[in-house]
């Protein structure tokens, strides 16, 4: 079942976010300070997440903030390694797509890394369309009209 998070899941999306940091290209923590992603995410963002028992197994983490030109931005999507290949990254997608068409957002935008392969066919696989970044030449930029 899939959950939307609030501040009081802190430290357990602090513990997945460390479960699945090296399976990117580029390890989050590298990018940010996990600890404070997790803290702003719940925050200014919305996560929703996918429990088995108490221990979250898959979560997307995403910003609906920019009200103008309602375009949303994924910034995390990730499944433990012991729960792939069930369903849960389509699911989460799928919900916070569902999600934002009810905030009446019209766009979802995202990055992942060029070598990030079962991503891209994911996304692509919901409708995604690749552009280039020129400010990101490692990174693919994905969108989606909602």
């Amino acid at each position: 079942m899939i959950k939307k998070l609030d501040e009081k899941y802190l430290e357990k999306l602090n513990n997945f976010l460390n479960e699945i940091d090296n399976d990117f290209p580029i390890p989050l923590s590298e990018k940010v300070n996990l600890f404070e992603f997790s803290k702003k995410v719940l925050s200014l963002g919305i996560v929703l997440a996918e429990f088995d028992g108490d221990t979250i197994c898959g979560a997307i983490l995403f910003y609906a903030n920019d009200k103008e030109t309602k375009t949303s931005y994924v910034s995390v999507l990730g499944v433990l390694k012991s729960h792939r290949k069930k369903g849960i990254a389509k699911r989460l997608l799928s919900e916070c797509i569902k999600t934002l068409k009810e905030m009446d957002f019209k766009t979802v935008s995202l990055y992942t890394h060029k070598t990030n392969f079962s991503a891209i066919a994911l996304y692509e696989k919901n409708g995604f369309k690749k552009e280039t970044d020129l400010k990101r030449p490692d990174d693919w930029l994905l969108k989606l009209k909602i």
